[in-house]
């Protein structure tokens, strides 16, 4: 029940008090190194000699030598006041013993209300017309050096002492403002009677910035538009983007911006944009170094070093409880000052480049070096999950510090080209949201694919994620392709015997065979899955008329059409991936490729190659798609035109006299280029995952049939010897067989991709 009579005391003492705070005096500025000084003591020293009243404000106090001398001031009968905000507790425990202390000793405390909270860190003694501010919290490590050496370990602040009386006015003004306000603050312990000003109410010094009712942001921003010769900065947080995009601004103008930044607030999870914007200054050109002496480096202050184009430099300094975030922009209570004070200045800039020189006897500040990120993980499909739709969407945990990724995915586990790059962030991204990405084509049925992500920070240092893989739903996708008859994803031996317009099936499934007229003399035989039911249709192209004579395989029912005319050379290939072999020739003529698509019923004339190419068409780019290609036979040159990016592609592989054999030989989704020498019987193959090889199966007047004759997936080496109607065929798992079926002048059936 003390508090009322100093009120009275106090308030006899308003008219004098308000004299005492208008009457000029000698400006004064003290500004505190805590890395060589001991602030600590210059702060307690103020508390000890006020005669009249102190107020206090702070985010969190832990040193309970400052509620010690606060208290025996009041006991000595000294009204103090305090603001406060036990919301800081939670982070700093310390706080709540030192507000039991001032409650339990009967000081007045009024706590913060807002959702932002109370940053101010500031005293005002009344009588010696002080106040200090500055960033520094009140905690026992933030206002000396811990050890006997200076700046080997100690909080890097720049705490800030001033006499300036329109400066100390402003605080009396402010303080006031915030112990009457009752919507931002109610009463937390030992407030009696009516909330009362105890000062004048003074204009503010224009120097001075209180945030949120100023916005520390906007303010900040127009003096770094202004600034023409350089910026030197040290900053605890980052995490508005508005400073650092202005920072770059600056570079690329021709600004020097210099960066001293916490070590910690940049693997700080809970505060990844600081990294973020830390990384994209590094990229941007902004020359960065981090403390390396023990400690934290918790200031916060920008250098400019000429605001205008008047004649000489005219300097300015930024300093105070802001950091570069968004809520010390304009929501939380903060108090910062914009000095052209020359003593200031001088100040500031002397004890920056003995940070960034290191010219205190002690490594203070090393270069900056990127870190990478942590590895993608959490996928979806998880790794090993089966049954997954083909039209999939991939998701991942980045984790904090990612901002980029690449992805890949492939048939193949050796994954070395990604389907998608620099997929980026959006700026609702937190250190546990998830990122997805939708593959933009349809994948195989029945297929197992493997992907990983590559994450990326914004200074583009990389981690992988471990190869995951997964199996989409549906049959296979090769059932019905290489001339597989009965469905079952593998190469049936068959043969067509002009003739006769006979074919002869053996189905690899049960060994049962067929035959079926279908075509005559002079047809060329061209089995592919026409209908899209899994299994090849029985054709013929007719080179007398162009057309094409199907016997789809779902029902029996036949069908003839036109497409191409004499000379042109059937090439029937899936073009669209929708699953069905598609009509389409090479006209030598004109070099040109004429494909119809016979689900949707779409053409397309691309001319690509010269008359006396040999098309070899395949999927060399994985995309499910037949690409049009040619093997040049003078040069022993492939020329490939990749469906999934319109690009072309050559490589030489092979020589005249060779027969062109492309296949997937190495089982990753893309055809290879390979060639059949008949004079050597050595079949030359260019595996695009295991790189090339020769290996020798055949030999003169053989036939080369490859085809994935064990359902591996793999093309296997296969010949066809008229001269006794053997298929000998040597299948990737190192078996070989020969299975008699056919004899001379029949026609055996290649598989096709």
């Amino acid at each position: 029940m003390r508090w009322i009579p100093r009120l009275r005391f106090r308030l006899a003492f308003s008219l004098v008090l308000l004299l005492a705070a208008v009457v000029p005096v000698r400006a004064q500025d003290r500004l505190c190194d805590p890395g060589n000084e001991d602030c600590r003591s210059i702060l307690i020293n103020y508390i000890r000699n006020e005669t009249q009243a102190i107020d206090v404000a702070f985010w969190f106090m832990e040193d309970a030598r400052y509620t010690n001398e606060l208290i025996l001031k009041w006991r000595a009968g000294i009204p103090v006041r305090v603001l406060i905000d036990p919301r800081a507790n939670t982070d700093y425990p310390l706080n709540a013993q030192r507000l039991a202390e001032l409650q339990a000793a009967g000081i007045p405390m009024r706590k913060r209300l807002t959702s932002d909270i109370l940053h101010w860190k500031m005293m005002l003694f009344h009588a010696q017309n002080v106040v200090e501010f500055s960033g520094a919290n009140y905690s026992a490590d933030a206002w000396r050096p811990t050890t006997a050496t200076p700046y080997e370990n100690y909080v890097d602040e720049a705490i800030y002492f001033t006499s300036d009386t329109a400066i100390v006015n402003s605080f009396r003004t402010k303080f006031d403002d915030q112990w009457i306000d009752t919507a931002g603050w109610t009463n937390y312990a030992n407030v009696a009677g009516s909330l009362v000003r105890q000062y004048g109410v003074f204009g503010k010094d224009p120097s001075l910035n209180f945030p949120p009712e100023e916005n520390y942001r906007t303010r900040s921003v127009k003096a770094y538009d202004a600034e023409r010769r350089k910026i030197d900065v040290m900053m605890y947080r980052i995490t508005d983007r508005t400073h650092a995009d202005k920072m770059l601004a600056a570079v690329s103008r021709g600004i020097p911006v210099r960066l001293i930044t916490e070590p910690e607030q940049y693997r700080d999870a809970s505060r990844m944009w600081h990294a973020w914007n830390v990384d994209r200054l590094y990229m941007g050109g902004v020359q960065i170094r981090q403390r390396a002496h023990q400690g934290l480096n918790h200031q916060k202050s920008v250098i400019l070093y000429d605001q205008d184009s008047a004649g000489g430099d005219q300097p300015m300094v930024i300093f105070g409880s802001s950091n570069w975030t968004s809520p010390s922009a304009s929501g939380q209570l903060e108090h910062n000052i914009f000095t052209t004070k020359s003593s200031i200045v001088s100040w500031f800039v002397s004890q920056f480049e003995r940070k960034w020189n290191n010219t205190g006897g002690i490594l203070e500040n090393v270069d900056f070096v990127p870190l990478p990120p942590d590895a993608p993980a959490n996928p979806v499909p998880a790794d090993g999950t089966g049954n997954v739709a083909t039209s999939v969407r991939l998701t991942w945990n980045g984790g904090p510090w990612a901002h980029l990724y690449d992805v890949y995915l492939d048939t193949n586990p050796n994954l070395a080209t990604p389907i998608a790059v620099n997929l980026a962030e959006s700026s609702s991204k937190t250190q546990t949201s998830t990122f997805s990405y939708t593959v933009p084509l349809p994948l195989r049925s029945g297929t197992r694919y493997y992907w990983r992500v590559v994450a990326r920070t914004m200074a583009l240092q990389g981690r992988s994620s471990p190869v995951w893989s997964f199996v989409t739903a549906g049959s296979p996708p090769c059932a019905g392709k290489y001339a597989d008859f009965d469905g079952d994803c593998s190469s049936d031996v068959a043969v067509f015997r002009p003739s006769t317009g006979t074919w002869y099936l053996k189905n690899s499934s049960n060994g049962s065979t067929a035959g079926y007229r279908w075509g005559g003399p002079g047809d060329i035989p061209v089995a592919g899955d026409y209908d899209g039911d899994g299994r090849a249709d029985l054709a013929v192209f007719r080179p007398s008329n162009g057309v094409w004579y199907i016997r789809y395989s779902k029902n029996g029912s036949t069908k003839g059409m036109q497409w191409g005319g004499g000379g042109d050379m059937p090439v029937p290939g899936d073009y669209d991936a929708d699953g069905w072999t598609d009509l389409a020739v090479f006209r030598p003529s004109t070099a040109t490729w004429y494909v119809l698509s016979l689900r949707t019923g779409a053409t397309t004339g691309v001319p690509f190659g010269v008359p006396t190419d040999v098309p070899v068409p395949g999927d060399y780019d994985g995309d499910r798609k037949t690409d049009i290609a040619v093997f040049r036979p003078e040069t022993g040159t492939w020329y490939m035109r990749y469906s999934s990016t319109g690009t072309m592609f050559s490589g030489q592989w092979g020589e005249r006299g060779d027969v062109v054999v492309q296949g997937d030989y190495d089982g990753d989704g893309r055809t290879d280029p390979a060639v059949f020498r008949p004079s050597t019987g050595v079949w030359w193959l260019y595996r695009t995952s295991l790189g090339p090889i020769s290996l020798q199966w055949g030999g003169g007047g053989d036939i080369a049939v490859p085809g994935d004759y064990d359902g591996d997936r793999r093309t296997d080496l296969a010949v066809f010897r008229p001269s006794n109607g053997t298929w000998y065929l040597w299948l990737v798992a190192g078996i070989t067989t020969g299975v008699q079926w056919g004899g001379a002048g029949d026609v055996p059936i290649i598989a096709r991709q």
